[in-house]
């Protein structure tokens, strides 16, 4: 058996410690022998609409649904940071904050910001909000139905700027739904595939990133810059929750499963001096 070297032994060493930084679960959800929400879940909704586990449907079933069919009103499952486990808020040493769900959306009639949604709020003083909708936007001259996200205010609008997997003249594969039909709800559509979301915010960033992609054709995936972001701590839990909703004014089926929410450490000062001690030393050895 070969023995490595020292140096790039320990620089081995280092790193290994490194990759050994883990995300802290605070909350996680796969609605598993569910068959109404847990009270994590803090419900609203009104008449024509129904927020609930569905027993038969999901990633695999159950999973979080929202069936709205008023226009009138709202349906949203919201669970808010004081229901997440505890972690590192004294000294910040956690400084990714990530959010990871799986939607599909069965049907859909909407208008302007009043879409079917996933929102993620950040939390802290100035709270922002990124939105992860589905809903329609004229791209190319033809009305299009999109998946989209946006950071700022709780309720962006769908557009071409905004719209997940659009590169400004054409669609990545597995991101054009179609045309929008405004009076066939269920031609609005993720077309029976779930998408997997992974929204990924580091501590004080001016903006977040999110990868999405087709759980039945992992190939199908886009990587998205949410810009419009506050700076905040991922350490302040104030006012931070995940969120679905239906619009106030619009109509549609959705399926929420595998809710995730972790917070990750940064690499620890030992292993980043280690690696980086050895490597140097690796480094002068070599130029001998």
């Amino acid at each position: 058996m070969k023995t490595l070297p020292l140096p790039l032994a320990v620089i081995l060493a280092g790193f290994a410690l490194l990759t050994e930084t883990q995300a802290a679960v605070v909350f996680s959800e796969d609605f598993t022998g569910d068959t109404s929400l847990s009270s994590a879940f803090t419900v609203g909704s009104g008449a024509g609409v129904t927020v609930g586990v569905s027993t038969d449907q999901g990633n695999p079933a159950p999973s979080l649904t929202i069936a709205d069919a008023s226009t009138a009103n709202s349906g949203s499952a919201t669970v808010y940071g004081n229901n997440w486990s505890a972690f590192n808020t004294a000294t910040g040493s956690n400084k990714v904050f990530e959010v990871a769900f799986d939607w599909r959306i069965d049907s859909s009639i909407s208008s302007s910001a009043s879409t079917l949604r996933f929102n993620v709020s950040l939390g802290g003083t100035t709270a922002t909000t990124v939105n992860i909708g589905f809903g329609h936007a004229v791209i190319g001259g033809t009305d299009t139905n999109i998946l989209y996200a946006a950071g700022g205010t709780s309720g962006a609008t769908p557009s071409s700027s905004n719209a997940i997997g659009y590169t400004g003249s054409s669609f990545l594969s597995g991101f054009n739904f179609g045309a929008y039909s405004s009076s066939t709800a269920t031609n609005n559509s993720t077309g029976g595939d779930y998408y997997h979301f992974t929204l990924t915010y580091v501590d004080q960033a001016t903006s977040a990133q999110l990868n999405v992609y087709n759980i039945s054709d992992p190939s199908q995936t886009a990587t998205v810059t949410i810009s419009g972001i506050t700076a905040t701590s991922v350490a302040n839990t104030s006012g931070r929750y995940i969120q679905s909703l239906s619009g106030q004014s619009g109509t549609g089926v959705s399926y929420v499963d595998n809710i995730v929410v972790s917070v990750i450490p940064e690499p620890s000062t030992t292993a980043l001096a280690v690696a980086g001690a050895a490597l140097g030393l690796f480094l002068v050895r070599r130029r001998r």
